[in-house]
């Protein structure tokens, strides 16, 4: 997820399109809406993850009459949902505290950019329904930016619209431009000088090929024109089931066939394209890779049970025990520890299966039991468990795909020294540079951003190029602006920022001081 926006989403009648950085911070007053954009990416993530339907739906294609087939799958397709309940941890439940409290329509949309898409679903519900949890899905919009084509999904009226756009070439799209790619890109615009459009049905060619109802979408799509350009004698076996376009004019079907021949595969597969299919990889239409580290109160629990799935510590302890022993994990945690100055090693103790005990290795060699030590302690212990859950070998996994995860952490400040809440700039940086981990961090500590201006200033100053690469990118939220709810505030080089944060938060200390005086 490279980009989150939103219109009549919680507080917000309209949150313009945020570019999210491989670390991105929120920092802003109380109520400001910092954790309605974690929501909004959390509904999200809900939705391309976790979509629900029934079996008969996915299965329709084995209903031989084909007309009482389409009738049940256009029925079905317009009556898709969004639901605002599926995870407890949005804390949103129903359709009407989702929506904007002072819209004045039953629509709230939502907006994101997945590797080289950009994904808009506007989701329609009743605001006067105390308990419809969830909305529905009226429009879907796909648009591959670097190729200028759009894919409006109509599901309320069972129509696809295709276009393709000549001479757009979004070059600040990173990675989809790459030398091996940009000369078909080019001959791919040069082949035309007018938009290229068409419709279908959804319903004439829709099944369930992959998890998700934006790639099953899109699918359909290319069934139909696969169906369409390729004489029925010539077709691949697995295109031969679906229906063709109908009255597609000549010269789109010229186009579409071009198309193969000049537009590279996005997939990474070797070799040239024998059907069509849109750039990218289905890869691109999921969040499952995105990890909530709530602000939670720890306790100074001596046994965690595996039972307790309420309980975020002893639930995180339940999960990091049972999995295989890994070195490089162990390492992970014991390593930040030292840093931290919480021990030098820890180890888990087993009660029957049924629960653990947690012991820290002080730096003297003594066992003490975890609920021994401080909040903050417990804390980071929380939070290195988690990270180290996540963690790949080797330093691959999230690199080597292409798309990284993403870890949200709540006020990882709580309960920590100002000191520790510096270091926390430093850990975020490592997981980032050596995993590829992305972070979207909502805070109101000071001490952490100074931190990250110092890891600026000391990676960056003077490399004009090497600048490019700082992964953090700072948000200030405005509760008093509606037009406005955020502003970045921009790192220099020398690792200060080119503008100010709202009153009461940098500034804060030296006020007090001068009062003092």
């Amino acid at each position: 997820m490279k980009q989150i926006g939103f219109k009549n989403f919680r507080r917000f009648a309209n949150f313009p399109a945020m570019d999210l950085a491989p670390i991105t911070i929120f920092v802003g007053e109380n109520n400001s809406g910092k954790s309605t954009v974690v929501k909004g990416i959390l509904a999200l993530s809900d939705f391309f993850t976790k979509w629900r339907t029934d079996y008969d739906f996915l299965f329709e294609r084995s209903i031989d009459d084909e007309k009482k087939r389409k009738k049940i799958v256009k029925e079905k397709l317009a009556d898709q949902k969004f639901y605002f309940n599926t995870s407890y941890l949005t804390h949103i439940g129903t359709f009407k505290r989702a929506l904007y409290n002072k819209s004045e329509n039953n629509t709230i949309s939502f907006h994101t950019s997945l590797g080289p898409t950009d994904i808009e679903i506007n989701v329609r519900g009743d605001k006067e329904d105390e308990q419809a949890v969830s909305g529905t899905i009226s429009t879907i919009s796909v648009r591959y930016n670097v190729f200028g084509i759009q894919l409006d999904f109509d599901l309320s009226n069972d129509v696809a619209k295709v276009t393709f756009y000549p001479h757009i070439i979004d070059e600040t799209n990173p990675g989809t431009t790459s030398s091996r790619y940009k000369k078909k890109i080019d001959d791919y615009f040069k082949s035309f000088n007018t938009p290229i459009e068409f419709e279908t049905c959804i319903s004439d060619n829709f099944g369930y090929h992959t998890v998700g109802l934006v790639p099953n979408l899109i699918d359909s799509i290319e069934s139909a024109i696969n169906a369409t350009i390729f004489p029925k004698k010539a077709q691949p076996v697995f295109f031969e089931r679906y229906s063709p376009i109908e009255n597609l004019p000549t010269e789109v079907v010229d186009f579409l066939k071009m198309y193969i021949e000049k537009v590279p595969s996005m997939t990474g597969m070797p070799g040239k394209r024998s059907v069509f299919s849109f750039p990218g990889s289905h890869i691109y239409y999921s969040l499952f890779d995105i990890e909530y580290l709530y602000a939670h109160a720890v306790t100074q629990t001596v046994i965690y049970s595996a039972k307790d799935t309420n309980d975020y510590l002893s639930r995180t302890i339940h999960e990091y025990a049972s999995l295989p022993s890994e070195v490089y994990k162990h390492e992970f945690i014991t390593k930040w520890m030292k840093k931290f100055g919480i021990g030098k090693d820890f180890k888990i103790s087993s009660v029957g299966g049924e629960a653990h005990i947690v012991y820290i290795v002080n730096n003297d060699g003594k066992f003490v039991n975890l609920a021994d030590k401080g909040m903050g302690s417990i804390q980071l212990m929380v939070l290195l468990f988690r990270l180290a859950i996540s963690l790949p070998k080797n330093n691959v996994g999230t690199r080597t795909l292409s798309y990284e995860r993403i870890i949200i952490i709540e006020e990882p400040e709580q309960n920590l020294h100002p000191m520790l809440q510096s270091l926390l700039a430093d850990l975020l940086f490592e997981l980032n540079s050596d995993y590829g981990f992305r972070f979207i961090i909502e805070t109101h500590s000071e001490y952490l951003i100074r931190k990250t201006q110092v890891i600026v200033k000391e990676k960056y100053k003077g490399k004009k190029q090497a600048f490019k690469n700082n992964p953090f990118k700072v948000y200030y939220f405005n509760a008093s602006d509606s037009e406005k709810p955020y502003y970045e505030i921009v790192y220099q080089k020398d690792g200060s920022f080119a503008n100010d944060f709202g009153k009461g938060f940098f500034d804060e200390a030296s006020n007090l001081a001068f009062e003092i005086l």
